[in-house]
């Protein structure tokens, strides 16, 4: 299984130099969400992480009209984005490999037109980050939409579980044969991010 970790929405203390310790140590993809970011904003961070790990950071909901200027690992939509018209002309060009978005519904995944090389689908469990935030994603579902997928001929985006990932979740997320999880708040909300990182990191390794 595969272990994506979204940053931290506000810089943290030593948060680029934790980044690149979290690569070295076998991150597979960051998904670099900074909602206040400029475009030198966006490039100070890539230049700041060590070039050989630029193919793993995603562009999470901004800076898209970097894709192509400077290596990336491709660039995330949110739920609104994929009806915004700026958005989908911004994109059009992006392979699938490198286009994921974020979904709260098995149906929402089924019925999206866009082809997706991977999605997340939240929250599959309690949020760690915010307090209101509840599971609200039945994890049997994903044998069925897989079985949709096939039965139309149709190759299944990779699925991740995002919300409320710790440790035992991580297995959790295993045994339904999901694709990978997303961490966050049990990342950033943890006084040693770098150790709760590989000991999720582990879990989704076993």
């Amino acid at each position: 299984m595969q272990l994506a970790l979204i940053t931290s929405e506000q810089d943290k203390p030593g948060e680029k130099e934790l980044v690149n310790s979290m690569f070295l140590a076998g991150l597979n993809r960051l998904h670099l969400r900074k909602p206040g970011y400029s475009n030198r904003d966006y490039e100070a961070y890539f230049n700041s992480v060590d070039r050989n790990y630029h193919n793993r950071i995603i562009l999470h909901g901004g800076g898209f009209e970097l894709y192509g200027k400077i290596e990336t690992g491709g660039v995330h939509i949110n739920t609104a984005q994929r009806s915004d018209i700026k958005v989908l002309d911004a994109i059009v060009n992006i392979p699938p490999s490198q286009l994921s978005s974020s979904f709260h519904s098995w149906r929402e995944i089924r019925h999206c037109q866009l082809n997706l090389g991977y999605v997340f689908i939240s929250p599959v469990f309690d949020s760690i980050s915010k307090s209101d935030y509840k599971a609200g994603v039945n994890l049997s579902g994903l044998a069925t939409l897989k079985s949709r997928f096939a039965e139309q001929g149709k190759t299944c985006p990779g699925i991740f579980g995002l919300g409320g990932i710790d440790v035992p979740h991580v297995a959790i997320l295993k045994q339904y044969k999901f694709d990978g999880a997303v961490v966050y708040g049990s990342v950033w909300k943890s006084a040693n991010p770098l150790a709760m990182f590989e000991g999720l990191l582990a879990a989704a390794q076993k």
